[in-house]
């Protein structure tokens, strides 16, 4: 007998059955992701009729907008989704990074090619009536590239359906938060001086250098940068308070940053050592968020279809225990993306493309974070790279974001950050 049952409430509560266990797994990241508790029995293979059933249970639920939209991703694996609840279709696309048919023709784990994953999606957008554009980023290994559809659209089923009445007192709460800092949790080569829910200091030091990074979710305080260099350098860190600016403003966050180095100075360990030590500060918080209030955890600089058709730059982060980036270019022209917009270009006059990616990289290992780029326009590599931070920026504000159905659980379903 097939039987569905699906409600908001702990994602820990999940009993997926059904002939085919990627099938299975596909439909676990999407009950994940919108923080759903799932009990699903499917004793056929009529994958159709399996989508159209969960469609039809998920559209039980109140929606609060008409429209959604995201990027979901996983390691290599990434898509760009929107959702319409005015028309029913189920459109599949990608970037030219890849051929869309032969990967749709790929042997992944029990199933022998893609079909049972398209016909599920498309008796989903059936059942809930609704139309769902997904437009595959990346392909390196079709099991992240499917994980990342399938997240995807329970991260933009989920910005409709759900229930917003804890959320903005949650919210409130949080930035209400005062309890006494946590001091001194992590000696050694990085010592997390202080954390609390909104706020955390972390220090690391080098033979090579120093630095200390304060991340404030309060905005009580002003961004603050110390660079302390040797002249050989100066030229080429200046204008990092510049950059950054893109990235607090839309997170919602002050930095407060001093590094030291003036032996043997490199503008690329700037970059590094102080995106490291940022994205250390912001686990800290996150976990401490995690725990006592829930948080997404993920998130992207997309939040309507009206997003995915404007922005030449997207961005995704999933905070989940691995270190990964990738800048994906939607023309499939890797070498031109490295010419054009990773090596040997100025941003801002005097700050060097390959010290910024080397940003992203220190803070995907501070942060033990995934982070995806799909860049569709990049000919302009200063203003490309500001429209990164900006979106990594829009990202953060995301991820760490009070989401009460997914109180102590991470985005990944392994469900640890370990």
């Amino acid at each position: 007998m097939n039987t569905i049952s699906i409600e908001f409430g702990d994602v820990k509560k999940k009993k997926i059955v059904t002939p085919n266990d990627f099938v299975s797994h596909m439909i676990e990241h999407v009950a994940w992701r919108m923080g759903l508790s799932i009990d699903l029995v499917w004793e056929d293979e009529n994958w159709r009729d399996l989508g159209k059933t969960l469609g039809e249970k998920i559209r039980s639920f109140k929606p609060l907008q008409e429209t959604s939209a995201t990027v979901g991703m996983i390691d290599d694996g990434s898509a760009e989704v929107s959702i319409d609840t005015r028309e029913t279709y189920c459109r599949i696309d990608s970037s030219k990074a890849f051929d869309l048919d032969w990967f749709l023709k790929l042997r992944c784990e029990q199933l022998t090619d893609g079909s049972p994953l398209v016909v599920l999606l498309e008796g989903l957008s059936d059942g809930l009536g609704v139309g769902i554009n997904i437009t595959i980023g990346n392909l390196e290994d079709q099991h992240h590239t499917w994980e990342g559809v399938y997240r995807a659209v329970g991260i933009a089923l989920s910005k409709i359906y759900t229930p917003q009445e804890n959320i903005l007192q949650l919210r409130k709460e949080l930035r209400a938060n005062t309890a006494e800092f946590e001091k001194n949790t992590a000696k050694g080569e990085i010592q997390v001086l202080e954390r609390s829910v909104n706020l955390a200091t972390v220090r690391r030091g080098t033979a090579e250098t120093g630095v200390t990074v304060t991340v404030d979710l309060t905005e009580q305080s002003p961004n603050n940068w110390k660079i302390d260099v040797a002249d050989s350098i100066r030229e080429a860190t200046q204008n990092i308070p510049e950059l950054f600016e893109n990235l607090t403003k839309e997170a919602g966050l002050t930095l407060n940053v001093e590094f030291k180095a003036t032996v043997l100075s490199s503008s690329h360990v700037v970059f590094e050592d102080v995106g490291m030590v940022t994205g250390r500060a912001l686990l800290e918080i996150l976990k401490l968020r995690m725990e006592k209030y829930g948080v997404n955890g993920a998130g992207s600089n997309v939040q309507t279809p009206e997003d995915l058709a404007q922005n030449g730059v997207n961005v995704a982060l999933s905070i989940e225990g691995r270190k990964f980036w990738r800048y994906v270019p939607f023309d499939g022209d890797a070498q031109r993306l490295r010419k054009t917009f990773l090596i040997g270009q100025n941003i801002l006059g005097s700050l060097r493309s390959e010290d910024v990616d080397d940003f992203i990289d220190g803070l995907s290992g501070g942060m033990s974070a995934s982070v995806m780029v799909h860049l569709k326009e990049y000919d302009d590599a200063g203003r490309a790279w500001q429209e990164v931070f900006t979106g990594l920026g829009k990202a953060l504000k995301e991820v760490f974001d009070v989401n009460p159905f997914r109180k102590g659980v991470p985005p990944g379903v392994k469900a640890t950050l370990a």
